[in-house]
């Protein structure tokens, strides 16, 4: 992966409200304008708190910022710089998704199966590209959560939104794995892996024998198979456990075959077939081109 030097956009950027953020786990996301164009500030809600923490935030913050600042596809949520004046730590600056979270767009839109298939074809190819160049994403989900609050604030874990031309993109990068890295140091993390449980592969859990799990790219297929499952058959991984946690660790799959919506028609059964695949133990689940190749092939004989 090139590297890019991040654009320092402090002063430029004009948020004209900050009463209303759309909240996630450890930032607040908030609608700004650039030289005109619509934006999306991330503010991270981390702050100075001790020698220790202040320098692991700050490597995590710099980390993040000059991943996304090397990234350029078209299913890569578009990284404009960073501002330094709204927090304690830099916030990052991207262009705005008009229509926001994906699941919120399948929800209010109600999109056909083709486009839903398409959906799919984006998110892949984003990942795609970000293997091919050795990043593990490391925390690839859809999901949106709302919780109702004094303020009813909106609150949102998802990394994969959906922009004015109704193409999904990736987001998010704090949790990015580099493989083969030989570049300048602090690239690379030194914290276990942590992800969203629901989204996270079983050998990906701290267990007693197994205490600093790293991302990887079998991990991301898991994932990847999971949104694949939202975005085509409308179903949501687990539904049917209430501690999912523990599901997963005894080996229960996402879903079964039995709750398909036959969503793909005829492909049904082979749409299972790769779905089951992502699910399967870590080194039989399919490469990334595999599963783009085959959401390709479906995407061209759906009828």
């Amino acid at each position: 992966m090139g590297q890019r030097f991040p654009v320092d956009l402090t002063k430029q950027v004009v948020i004209p409200d900050r009463r209303w953020p759309i909240q996630g786990g450890l930032a607040a996301v908030y609608f700004g304008q650039l030289e005109g164009q619509n934006v999306a500030v991330k503010i991270l809600r981390y702050r100075r708190a001790g020698e220790h923490w202040d320098a692991s935030n700050k490597r995590r913050v710099e980390r993040e910022i000059k991943v996304w600042a090397a990234l350029r596809h078209r299913n890569i949520c578009t990284f404009l710089g960073y501002v330094t004046e709204f927090s304690d730590y830099p916030a990052m600056v991207s262009k705005w998704c008009e229509h926001g979270t994906s699941l919120d767009y399948l929800k209010k839109q109600k999109p056909a199966t083709r486009e839903r298939l398409k959906l799919s074809q984006d998110v892949s190819n984003g990942l795609q590209y970000l293997h091919g160049l050795k990043v593990i994403h490391g925390d690839l989900k859809p999901v949106s959560f709302v919780f109702l609050v004094i303020s009813i604030l909106k609150f949102w874990q998802t990394n994969i939104l959906i922009d004015n031309d109704c193409v999904a993109k990736l987001c998010d990068f704090g949790l990015v794995r580099l493989v083969e890295w030989e570049g300048p140091k602090g690239m690379t993390t030194t914290s276990p892996y942590t992800g969203t449980e629901r989204y996270k592969a079983r050998e990906l859990f701290i267990t007693e024998g197994r205490s600093y799990p790293v991302a990887t790219f079998e991990g991301d297929i898991y994932a990847l198979g999971l949104v694949l499952l939202e975005f085509v058959e409308r179903r949501y991984p687990f539904q049917r456990f209430k501690d999912v946690g523990k599901a997963i660790k005894d080996c229960y799959p996402p879903s079964v075959r039995s709750e398909t919506t036959h969503a793909l028609k005829e492909l049904t059964g082979h749409f299972w077939n790769l779905l089951e695949a992502c699910w399967d133990e870590p080194l039989d689940r399919p490469k990334i081109g595999v599963v783009v190749d085959a959401l390709n092939h479906f995407a061209q004989i759906y009828v």
